[in-house]
């Protein structure tokens, strides 16, 4: 992915987030908060964890993921 073309899709997510954070649905503030949680130092380095959910996402094939 060119610099270019990664800042877009950072800028993008950005603004989604900011969208979907503005909803205040439980729901979906509980996810993110789980999904931060898990990438946090503990028992695993969270540099070990990263390349834990990269590899998967490899395997899945989810771009936004990959991104």
């Amino acid at each position: 992915m060119a610099v270019n073309e990664f800042e877009n899709f950072r800028k993008y997510r950005e603004e989604m987030n900011e969208k979907i954070f503005a909803l205040q649905n439980k729901r979906i503030n509980r996810f993110y908060a789980l999904d931060t949680g898990a990438y946090l130092e503990g028992a695993l380095p969270a540099k070990f964890k990263g390349l834990l959910g990269l590899s998967t996402s490899l395997v899945l094939s989810c771009e936004d993921c990959i991104s």
